[in-house]
């Protein structure tokens, strides 16, 4: 049987269709003048418009005032969120495969793993767990010494960790299953401590500030591929030979 013969095939149904998005909030505050806090929950999903796409999002933000005294007051804040991020065969801004690909001619047959080219199978069947995370926390503290004169030490911490684990079938990737991994870490530390003083003097206000400020940060990357693994379905774990991995680490601290 010929494959070409009577195709009608509707390739912008092969890689769009209709999606939905969805956002859940729960947001939960209290306290008073002396002491008050807030709790916000967050989930919001995101359906990629094209095949094997879309974005999920969990986060957290928290955050509260303390004042023991009208000279010492006291602020923190702690945020989180956690990604699952698809990107398709493509990256986070292009798709160059569904782009050429989606105008093809209605008289091709569809997609099989007999007749399709790679790039087609690729952007169909790749299999992708990827995301960011991310913590922060701030804490700020003040304190009036004398009128006018008032000290401030500000402290925060951030850790982001990017990962991206691919796995691509035989079948769309010339005969040789690929699996390729990302993972990469940065770290803050920041300090800032500072001594102001304000008098106002008839029509001109006196102002003079003294600080400093301590930055730790620490990054790092690595990347692997490995080609030809055992079949389809066996996607990891799996070891691999150092002396022919093409994955480079990259670890710097500054």
């Amino acid at each position: 049987m010929n494959a070409f013969y009577n195709n009608s095939t509707n390739w912008q149904g092969i890689f769009y269709s209709n999606k939905f998005n969805t956002t859940h909030n729960i947001a939960l505050d209290g306290g008073d003048a002396r002491f008050n806090y807030k709790v916000n929950l967050k989930y919001f999903s995101q359906s990629g418009l094209i095949e094997k796409t879309g974005f999920e999002n969990y986060s957290m933000n928290m955050n509260m005032e303390f004042k023991p005294s009208s000279k010492l007051s006291f602020f923190g804040q702690i945020r989180t969120s956690m990604a699952r991020i698809r990107s398709g065969s493509g990256n986070q801004v292009l798709q160059s495969v569904v782009n050429s690909n989606g105008n093809k001619s209605t008289l091709q047959p569809g997609p099989s793993f007999l007749l399709a080219t790679s790039d087609v199978l690729s952007s169909l069947n790749i299999r992708e767990s990827s995301g960011p995370k991310n913590l922060s926390a701030n804490l700020n503290a003040s304190y009036e010494l004398a009128p006018g004169l008032s000290l401030q030490t500000s402290g925060n911490y951030t850790y982001d960790i990017e990962t991206q684990d691919k796995f691509l079938p035989a079948a769309a990737n010339g005969q040789f299953a690929r699996i390729d991994n990302f993972y990469g870490f940065t770290s803050e530390l920041y300090n800032r401590n500072n001594l102001t003083y304000t008098k106002p003097l008839g029509q001109h206000n006196l102002f003079f500030n003294v600080f400093n400020e301590v930055y730790f940060k620490k990054r790092q990357q690595s990347y692997t591929r490995i080609q030809g693994t055992p079949n389809d379905q066996f996607e990891g774990p799996s070891g691999y030979d150092g002396n022919l991995s093409r994955g480079p680490c990259i670890e710097q601290l500054l």
